[in-house]
């Protein structure tokens, strides 16, 4: 079974935001100023996705944009989402350490909108700097040679098959993506800070990756012991014959 692309990981993390929220799709999507079916038809795929759409979802039900990828996209990479299944799920999760320091509050955009601006100027730089143009990038993805750059500059709305196509087209994790966002954005104090949540998050990676397997953990029940036999009284007259004594 192939493994899920960016895009369906992000649309089963937003069905199951907005079940946890108790925020019902015709509801969300009346507040986006859209027909009360669009949010559900935009997650199966028959209308497409708006970058814009995620972040005002993400707003709505009031969780951080950073922690919401971070919980889908580990920051850390595969060797967190590897350990994750191994613990529990928040423990090296990289709200939980923001949260633990003023200092890494307030690094994100403050609104939907500022979101996409900040995805879109990243975007720009991670396919300038890859190599690809955004015309192979575009074609690529079934777009127009000129639509993604379009998107990108803001003649229309980022779709999310654009913004994660282009991502999985150059083989540029979404974790990785975001936190080079998150990092980017950042103030110089805040880039520091950012510095060192992410040391911490390497070293205790490499710490957990290097403990030993356990050995296996060993069921079986012990063998009952053979009760000890009593010493039987002993003939004076033949000793260590173990035979009763005659009476005389």
């Amino acid at each position: 079974m192939p493994a899920p692309s960016s895009q369906d990981t992000l649309v089963a993390g937003l069905r199951k935001l907005l079940r946890v929220a108790k925020l019902p799709l015709a509801e969300a999507s009346r507040r986006l100023d859209r027909d009360g079916k669009y949010l559900e038809r935009a997650l199966r795929g028959k209308y497409r996705l708006k970058a814009l759409d995620v972040f005002a979802v993400l707003e709505m039900a009031q969780v951080p944009a950073w922690e919401f990828f971070d919980v889908y996209f580990p920051f850390g990479g595969e060797p967190v989402r590897e350990l994750r299944k191994q613990v529990e799920a928040r423990v090296l999760a990289l709200p939980s350490v923001l949260k633990n320091n003023p200092s890494g509050v307030g690094l994100e955009p403050a609104t939907a909108q500022e979101w996409v601006e900040a995805v879109r100027e990243h975007l720009r730089e991670t396919i300038r700097t890859s190599g690809v143009s955004f015309r192979q990038v575009s074609l690529h993805l079934g777009f127009q040679q000129d639509s993604l750059a379009q998107a990108l500059r803001g003649g229309h709305r980022l779709q999310v098959r654009q913004w994660l196509g282009a991502l999985d087209f150059l083989e540029v994790p979404v974790g990785a993506f975001f936190l080079g966002l998150m990092a980017a954005h950042a103030p110089v104090v805040g880039k520091l800070h950012w510095a060192q949540v992410l040391g911490k998050l390497g070293r205790a990676v490499e710490r957990v990756a290097a403990l030993p397997e356990p050995p296996p953990l060993d069921l079986a029940l012990p063998e009952p012991e053979e009760p000890a036999a009593e010493a039987a009284p002993q003939d004076a007259g033949a000793p260590g014959t173990g035979s009763e004594p005659s009476g005389r």
